[in-house]
């Protein structure tokens, strides 16, 4: 993967210049070989090639030059002198902050090309279930694009790529007879991809949308998706307050066996058999004999009773989601980072080096997005780790456990916190609107 790839995906603008955004506008930025092209919808289309380096993107955008109306002319005028004069880039799992001395804006990615890696069923065609297997596979193509292959009862084969906010690619087929409802659903199929299909994700999984079809995807789940730490997000819809954070790992076994190891108040430990996106395990889990609260009694016989009973694994970017009739556990892949000195007791959904130049990154920012918590780990073992950071006046935060925080003169949240080496400090919780860090290391 290149850089540019980092930033490659389809957005839409949240924020303008500190505001929320007063219409609605849509980016695309995709790589083709070594080019980047970036593609804004508001009114009009502007769009032309950009240089993406060192978290820079710059470039000269092209419209279309129809009627807009006042707010939108202004949105793509702030758009394509903010492109042609350079924009710095803050990436932040899926939320895209491009700025420069006279202009901000903050886009959500939508999608991005690589959600759709891996091997996936179809399970739905305009919302009538297919009447036999139907498999559709992403690769990538290495080139910034994307080998794909349908497998109805013909074989259909190309490349495809996200353009204008579109999945788009030409299809080639073999040529094997089959009748006339299966021929419709090739057709839909490369017609879909010749025209463009919206992607849209949901708990099901992808749905590809176009003019004439909506294919609803499923992905076929394999041990090596589901292989990690993840902490839990919500059970049946909810948050359950719990004293350590709760936490599944899955570890691939024999044949299609995973072992599983579940931390609450207590560690389970079992192993589940994946079959066809369902996991499930024949014997009870083993459960150590801590005493918990009830809501942290009733999350472990709800994994244990489920896993018994069999799960459903819905793998959805870095959201696993497990489900039957009676539960439903969501699954948030932890994000690990590589440490030298020790590992943070505190665990996220992200993290950022704080000194990007400085050997394994020395102290990381880490951040658990459901939560909306940030934590500090020091990885030194002879620095102590100053953090001063001041967070927008919109902001809605309060300082967690040994962090400080005041407002200045113009509204702005300041936090401190001083991190021991190999210690975890808890920050901040709340919902930011922009913020500044600054570093420093002293000796211990």
């Amino acid at each position: 993967m290149t850089i540019s790839d980092d930033i490659c995906g389809t957005y839409a603008l949240t924020h303008c210049n500190g505001k929320v955004a007063p219409t609605n506008a849509t980016l695309t930025i995709h790589r083709s070989g070594e080019a980047v092209t970036a593609h804004v919808t508001v009114a009009n289309d502007l769009r032309g090639p950009v240089q993406y380096e060192n978290h820079h993107i710059v470039g000269s955008l092209n419209s279309t030059e129809k009627e807009a109306t006042p707010t939108q002319a202004s949105v793509e005028e702030s758009l394509s002198k903010g492109f042609a004069d350079g924009l710095d880039v803050v990436i932040h799992i899926n939320q895209v902050l491009f700025k420069n001395t006279s202009s901000s804006f903050v886009f959500a990615r939508s999608s991005k090309l690589s959600d759709l890696d891996g091997e996936h069923a179809i399970i739905a065609i305009n919302d009538q279930p297919p009447n036999q297997e139907m498999i559709m596979r992403f690769t990538p193509d290495g080139n910034g694009g994307s080998f794909v292959i349908a497998d109805i009862v013909n074989s259909l084969r190309g490349n495809c790529q996200i353009d204008a906010g579109l999945l788009r690619g030409e299809l080639a087929t073999t040529q094997v007879e089959t009748d006339d409802t299966l021929t419709m659903v090739e057709k839909l199929i490369r017609e879909g991809f010749h025209k463009g299909f919206y992607i849209c994700k949901g708990e099901s999984g992808i749905q590809l949308q176009s003019s004439d079809a909506t294919i609803q995807l499923c992905r076929i789940v394999t041990l090596n998706d589901l292989k990690g730490e993840y902490l839990l997000k919500s059970f049946n819809g909810c948050v359950v307050p719990t004293c350590k954070q709760p936490g599944v790992a899955f570890t691939p076994g024999n044949g299609n066996e995973v072992d599983i190891s579940i931390v609450v108040a207590n560690r389970i430990r079992g192993t589940a058999v994946l079959n066809q996106n369902i996991l499930s395990s024949e014997e009870p889990l083993m459960s150590t004999r801590m005493m918990g609260t009830e809501g942290e009694a009733q999350l472990e016989s709800a994994f244990n009773v489920g896993f018994q009973y069999g799960l459903e694994a819905i793998s959805n970017g870095n959201e696993l989601t497990l489900k039957n009739q009676d539960c439903k556990f969501v699954l948030v892949k932890e994000a690990t980072p590589e440490t030298q000195h020790g590992s943070p007791t505190y665990k996220g959904t992200y993290y950022s080096k704080c000194f990007k130049t400085e050997g394994n990154g020395l102290l990381f920012r880490i951040i658990n997005d459901h939560e909306k918590k940030w934590a500090f780990y020091n990885d030194t073992e002879e620095y102590r780790m100053l953090v001063h950071a001041t967070f927008g006046a919109r902001s809605h935060i309060e300082a967690l456990d040994n962090a400080t925080m005041h407002q200045d003169d113009d509204g702005r949240y300041v936090v401190e916190v001083t991190v021991a080496p190999q210690a975890t400090e808890m920050f901040i919780q709340g919902d930011v609107n922009g913020f500044k860090v600054v570093y420093d290391a002293e000796p211990s």
